[in-house]
């Protein structure tokens, strides 16, 4: 599968970029590496897309149609979308984006599957959108017809749950193949869900009571999720979980073990959560802030569902180099175990090179693994898809790729031979 992206900030022209079980994306700051994970997770979030993509929902802040759109709003249009064309069922969706009286306004739209596909125009005299739609086998003739809006209330929601059919007068229904749109409708592969990991994590408290459950990027929800699975202790999640946890904190040298202390008897008492780092539990305040920071990545990832995407942002803050390169391990063998899928922004060696020591190791396929590297040079950005072959070595990487480390490696060099 391909993410694509037109004309979005540095990511200027046409972008067809690869996914991967694990998608690392390397590159300076500034390069596109947080635009693309927004780009992602608003291509993929159902919900919203494509009427009103979530540029903007945290931890993702790209702005306006001026902030967004390349050369601070001098594109005429940008768009993102995605190609399955290769896949098992052929497809592909890409939205497009224009400035409409300063606003962006979704102005075209594409959906092919197979010889089928269905494409919408936003008509600005009329303030009205076209649909079209085209049924490849059954040969039908395409057909035209303007809907007065988007909504979430008409004749079709299913798969689309914002591109609602919906025509004005109801006695259209009798001229169009309502059947067929119904079944092409229904026919719409979905496309995977994504969960994003902040790469500032909520701060560990010393006591928890009133808290939810609901998702935030940051992780404040992860101690009470936590506390409710650890509570179930015959279910197969916690036992999942337990040993996920400590595995990672056996490997990373964080902690030993993971518990929650309950202060009263009922449920809704509040609680805290302990880590076992040197032989007995401590409160999670009092030992390295490397553990509570690390606890959102390894559990959000554990418990991820096979049909969601982690967007994990730099996994790697405030823990050493052998807990960076744990979490490479860690990842690795979620993609090998439970067929889990990453995307991971990192400015770590240590992450990279573990993944890659994996899969030269046969733990994972060389081919599971794409390092996306974003050289940007001036305003705008290139995205080099780097491969590994074998012995887990980088194939196709530029001559800028770790130009750095090298110069200082080299500098080094010098000094010590003179």
């Amino acid at each position: 599968m391909k993410i694509l992206i037109e004309n979005v900030r540095t990511l200027q022209g046409i972008h067809e970029i690869p996914l991967r079980p694990i998608t690392i994306l390397t590159g300076e700051n500034s390069s596109g590496k947080s635009t693309f994970l927004a780009c992602l997770s608003a291509v993929t979030n159902r919900s919203t897309f494509p009427l009103d993509p979530g540029f903007n929902v945290p931890p993702y802040s790209l702005g306006t149609y001026d902030t967004i759109a390349s050369g601070f709003g001098k594109a005429e249009a940008f768009s993102i979308g995605w190609d399955d064309t290769d896949g098992k069922r052929p497809s592909s969706e890409k939205a497009i984006y224009r400035s409409i009286s300063g606003a962006m306004k979704l102005c075209e739209y594409n959906f092919k599957i197979g010889t089928s596909q269905i494409s919408v125009t936003y008509e600005s005299k009329s303030h009205r959108y076209d649909v079209e739609l085209i049924f490849g086998r059954k040969k039908t003739k395409p057909f035209k017809f303007p809907v007065e809006r988007f909504s979430r209330s008409g004749h079709f929601i299913g798969n689309f749950p914002q591109l609602v059919l919906f025509s004005a007068a109801d006695n259209n229904r009798r001229h169009l193949p309502w059947q067929d749109i119904e079944v092409f409708l229904d026919s719409r592969p979905r496309l995977f869900e994504s969960v994003s990991v902040a790469p500032i994590r909520t701060r560990p408290e010393r006591t928890y009571d009133l808290g939810s459950e609901i998702t935030t990027p940051e992780g404040g929800h992860i101690p009470f999720i936590l506390a409710r699975i650890l509570r179930e202790t015959e279910s197969v999640t916690n036992r999942k979980l337990l040993k996920a946890l400590i595995r990672f904190g056996d490997e990373s040298g964080l902690f030993k073990n993971i518990k929650v202390r309950n202060l009263g008897r009922k449920e809704s008492d509040p609680f805290q959560v302990q880590a076992n780092v040197s032989g007995r539990p401590t409160n999670l305040t009092d030992v390295g802030y490397g553990v509570s920071q690390s606890l959102p990545v390894v559990i959000e990832s554990v418990l991820a569902s096979n049909n969601r995407t982690l967007l994990i942002q730099q996994p790697e803050v405030h823990l050493h180099p052998k807990a960076q390169a744990a979490l490479g391990t860690f990842f690795v063998d979620l993609v090998a175990s439970d067929h889990k899928e990453f995307v991971i922004e990192t400015h770590s060696d240590y992450v990279v090179d573990r993944i890659r020591q994996e899969a030269a190791m046969g733990k994972i396929r060389q081919e599971d693994v794409v390092i996306l590297y974003f050289e940007r040079r001036g305003s705008k950005t290139k995205i080099h898809p780097l491969t590994l072959d074998g012995a887990g070595n980088i194939i196709g990487a530029p001559a800028g790729y770790r130009d750095f480390f090298f110069r200082e490696e080299m500098n080094l060099l010098s000094r010590a031979k003179s």
